[in-house]
Parts: structure tokens; C-alpha cells; sequence
């Protein structure tokens, strides 16, 4: 199971968006990345900014942003060899990873068998927004498989 996938191939220009994106250097930074990051972000979410610009301008971090170059993305051949059943969660949100473009490029690379699914009111991070729904569906993938 993927759930928001990075890792589609980027251009120059959307790598260079992607950088700016996780660019943290005052409080209205963060709570715009928190705008991005998340549907609808949490009430405390206030009380998280100063610890998330921390964290993303860490240098491991900022190390591998600054790394990134235009051909570290999958390529339709590598993904090809995934073993189907695999199954896609994407936020019908998503704005970090540059979302239709990445969502088009998963669903043409990936095995015609992989299950795409859209979620309403959900970004980039179903493991934080839907926690019960994501293990909800990973447990129904597993009991699939046996």
C-alpha cells in the first residue's frame, strides 16, 4: 500500500517549488506548509510551528532537498516490477507533492491491477488525518492477500 506517494519524476522547475515549499524561516511559513501539508489542519496547529521549521530545516533535511535533482524519480519501468496487489490512498487535498501530475504519473506507471483511491478531505498525510481509515484499509489489504 502507498499512501501519498512521493517520488514521481520532477522537472527542474518543481523541484525548485518543491524547495521553496519546505522553506520554514518565520511562523506564517509554517502555518502555510501546515495549510498545504493538511486538509484541514489540527487546532494546536500553532503550537507545532516552531517545532516543525526546526525539523524541516534540519540539516538532513535540507541536505536531501538540496539534493534533488531530476532524475531521482521512479521511472515507469522500475515501478512496473511492483507484485500486484498494491493499492494507492492519494488526498483529493494533496498540495505538497505536486499533486496531479505525480497522481497521473503513478497511475500509468503502475501495474493496471494496482486500486487507486481518492480521499475527500484528506492531504498529504493520511497517516495523520484519517489514522483509522489508512489502518482500516491496510488490515483489508492484508486479509485480501491470505
Amino acid at each position: 500500500m502507498l499512501a501519498s506517494p512521493a517520488g514521481a519524476p520532477l522537472t527542474a522547475e518543481e523541484i525548485a517549488e518543491l524547495r521553496a515549499r519546505f522553506a520554514l524561516r518565520t511562523p506564517a511559513d509554517a502555518r502555510r506548509f501546515l495549510r498545504e501539508l493538511i486538509h484541514a489542519p489540527p487546532w494546536y496547529a500553532r503550537a507545532i510551528e516552531a517545532t516543525l521549521s526546526d525539523q524541516l530545516n534540519r540539516p538532513l533535511v535540507q541536505d536531501f532537498l538540496a539534493s534533488l535533482s531530476t532524475v531521482d524519480g521512479f521511472t515507469a519501468e522500475r515501478l512496473a516490477h511492483l507484485a500486484p496487489p498494491t493499492s494507492v490512498l492519494w488526498g483529493k487535498s494533496e498540495r505538497v507533492d505536486m499533486a496531479r501530475s505525480g497522481l497521473r504519473f503513478f497511475q500509468s506507471a503502475l501495474p493496471a491491477e494496482t486500486r487507486f483511491e481518492e480521499l475527500d478531505n484528506v492531504g498529504h498525510s493520511p497517516h495523520f488525518e484519517c489514522p483509522a481509515l489508512l489502518a482500516n484499509r491496510l488490515c483489508a489489504a492484508c486479509a485480501a492477500r491470505k
